[in-house]
This record gives structure tokens, sequence and C-alpha cells, in this order.
């Protein structure tokens, strides 16, 4: 079995993307629930993984690029 190289990519971008809006709506709930802090902590992981995403679609496209 086999997995297309662009598919692999755009399930992970898929995956970066959800994994950024479940860490932001976790970090509303955590300012609310043990103040700024927390949230702050909470805000950086999820810019994180926003740069994550964008390398990877980088990625993809440089992938198609060079075919």
């Amino acid at each position: 079995m086999t997995i297309d190289p662009d598919t692999l990519m755009a399930a992970l971008a898929g995956y970066v993307l959800a994994l950024t809006i479940a860490v932001a709506a976790l970090a509303v709930a955590t300012e609310r629930a043990i103040g700024r802090e927390g949230a702050e902590t909470l805000r950086r992981i999820a810019v994180v993984r926003t740069r994550l995403g964008a390398l990877v679609a980088v990625a993809t496209d440089a992938r198609r690029a060079a075919r």
C-alpha cells in the first residue's frame, strides 16, 4: 500500500489546522478559568502550531512546483 505524498501533506496540514483551532479554544477557556498567564502559554503553543502548518504548506507547494 502506498500513500500519495500530496495526500499525506494535505492530511498533515488539516491535522495542524485542527490542533491550532483546538488550542486557541482551549486558551480562551483557560484564561477564564485560571487567568492570563496560563492562557499566554497556550497562545504560544498555538503560534508554534500555526508556524508548523505554514511550513507544511510551503513544503507542499515546493513539492508540487518540483514536479
